[in-house]
């Protein structure tokens, strides 16, 4: 595996290529994702490698206008997920050390190359096969910036403060049911435009949680759309454009709503 991305015009001719981990032939990029507003010209990516006993991670900028690297960030775990807030000023990293993982905030309109905050995840309940801590499967802030929510492959979901980072997240979110085999957590999680969160997970279920309201509240996590298979992707739509509400991905299918 080789850890590069490569840039391509929009006739698809090749206009070059970054090594985001050229020390190591055993990297693969672990993800990547664009900024916007003062960072819209750089490029983030996290990488992780193939070899299990290889716990380290590379995490990088590159400015796509200069066509050069212009950050190397300080966190040097295995990297899973990672975004930037709608302003395009911070970006958020989830890494994975060997028995939990790491949430950093970073500072990317001003380029910081250290975490303005960071956290360690608390690993109870959060293991997954052989005792590694389970994978993070989306991350995504809040369209008003002040919550950050992750989506996990052990069929959960955390809601933090982006203001103040703290180990104890705000809400702890569950999609209850049936254990099934072969299935992969909450895959999908996405804000409305007001204050709810709409996740979709093994249960089957789409299902919107109001962050005002206490993870506890029995009327939380209501359920939106639900089929017997597993949620495979789901996409929010904007009806005054004339798009659907939602729309759902199975294993096998695709359905409107």
């Amino acid at each position: 595996m080789i850890s590069v991305v490569y840039f391509h015009r929009a006739d698809m001719s090749l206009h070059g290529n970054w090594h985001v981990a050229a020390d190591s032939d055993e990297h693969y990029i672990a993800d990547l994702t664009w900024g916007t507003g003062p960072s819209e010209n750089l490029l983030f990516a996290s990488t992780a490698s193939s070899d299990e006993n290889d716990h380290r991670g590379h995490h990088k900028a590159f400015d796509f206008a200069k066509m050069q690297p212009c950050l190397t960030f300080d966190l040097k775990v295995v990297g899973e997920k990672l975004t930037t807030d709608t302003k395009g000023e911070r970006l958020a990293i989830v890494a994975r050390e060997p028995d939990c993982h790491l949430l950093h905030q970073y500072d990317v309109r001003r380029r910081r190359q250290r975490p303005t905050s960071s956290i360690r995840i608390d690993a109870s309940g959060m293991l997954g096969d052989a005792g590694k801590p389970t994978e993070t499967n989306r991350i995504v802030y809040s369209p008003d910036g002040l919550h950050l929510a992750l989506a996990f492959a052990n069929n959960t979901a955390h809601v933090y403060d982006s203001r103040y980072l703290r180990s104890e997240p705000l809400h702890f979110l569950e999609h209850e049911g049936e254990e099934k085999e072969n299935t992969y957590g909450i895959v999908e999680a996405q804000w409305t435009e007001e204050v709810g969160l709409v996740t979709g997970g093994a249960d089957g279920c789409v299902r919107l949680w109001d962050v005002r309201r206490s993870s506890e509240d029995l009327r939380n996590g209501r359920v939106i759309a639900q089929r017997d298979n597993d949620i495979g992707h789901f996409s929010l739509g904007d009806t005054a454009k004339g798009e659907h509400t939602l729309v759902r991905g199975m294993l096998w299918a695709c359905y409107y709503v």
